[in-house]
């Protein structure tokens, strides 16, 4: 079974949906999360799509800002909690999975087609549904580790569901949170997840999630190498300018077009190899196989004052 998936990464939430002033600076500062979280969700999208039978897409919705004390008065359908280490960050994480996002991915693991789908009533989840939300949470581990394996710790152990969460191992109940929205569109209505992370655990690493391009020794060596490839494989026009024996000024004054010069092919004729008006390489001058051809020599420091004819 297979399930084509693509991305598409939200643009960034209102200001209105940070808690207090302070959240919505604290995303604008360390724009490298939410790109982490849009490669947690393309990653995501591959993992859940080996498990389906039908096409969808995961996405990085938005990135909200909560307290522990409110995570179980957040409302609507049932949710399981399930808790993650991150040793890395010296934290423990949360994933929220909502009930409709485990029902819709079942349908979807068999084959349900758009009209075939059933949300059911909110209600106890069954301890099936518990273990799905666990296979679950494992994808959403994974996916976060390779989200932001190129500029965090990213080593994340899913611990065992509990019947009842403890949102206390969070933390202190005025803690702030930053809850990260992923959204699955597969069958029927869009289903959610949300990543739980206390907001002081992502601000240790300011450095790392600040803003893009400062740093060239983080680049990613596989874009790096991409470039150098294509860099190498780009053509280049070359010239090569004679040496021709030298003239008195009153033969080059009655120079005509049309006019045949001799120039030297055996050993001591010289040309200059040039690229872009950059002289290259002094080479000799000879023939090969019929054809005039330059064994390249000493090469040629700096730029030179010609310009191309």
């Amino acid at each position: 079974m297979s399930m084509s998936v693509s991305l598409k990464t939200a643009a960034a939430s209102a200001p209105g949906q940070w808690f207090g002033e302070g959240g919505r600076s604290w995303l604008d500062r360390l724009p490298r999360f939410a790109d982490a979280m849009a490669e947690v969700a393309r990653a995501l999208s591959e993992s859940l799509g080996a498990l389906s039978a039908s096409p969808g897409e995961v996405r990085f919705r938005d990135a909200t800002a909560s307290r522990v004390d409110e995570l179980l008065d957040r409302g609507g359908p049932p949710a399981i909690f399930v808790l993650a280490q991150a040793a890395g960050w010296n934290a423990t994480i949360a994933f929220r999975i909502g009930q409709p996002f485990v029902s819709v991915m079942v349908q979807a693991m068999f084959g349900a087609c758009e009209d075939d789908v059933e949300i059911p009533e909110h209600g106890l989840l069954s301890p099936v549904e518990r273990r799905i939300a666990e296979i679950l949470a494992e994808h959403v581990a994974e996916a976060l580790a390779r989200g932001f394996s190129d500029i965090l710790p990213s080593a994340f152990a899913v611990e065992p569901i509990k019947a009842k969460p403890d949102p206390s191992r969070l933390g202190k109940p005025n803690v702030v949170l930053t809850v990260a929205t992923l959204v699955m569109r597969s069958i029927g209505p869009p289903v959610e997840i949300e990543v739980i992370v206390p907001q002081q655990a992502l601000e240790a690493f300011d450095e790392e999630l600040s803003a893009l391009g400062e740093d060239a020794a983080k680049a990613d060596p596989h874009w790096s190498e991409r470039l150098g490839s294509e860099v190498s494989r780009t053509r280049m026009k070359l010239q090569a300018r004679l040496t021709l024996p030298p003239m008195r000024l009153g033969d080059l004054a009655r120079l005509k077009v049309g006019q045949m010069l001799p120039f030297a092919t055996g050993a001591g004729g010289e040309a200059i190899l040039s690229s872009g008006g950059t002289d290259l390489f002094r080479c000799e001058l000879g023939q090969t196989g019929g054809l005039y051809s330059l064994r390249v020599g000493e090469d040629i420091a700096g730029p030179s004052p010609h310009k191309d004819d």
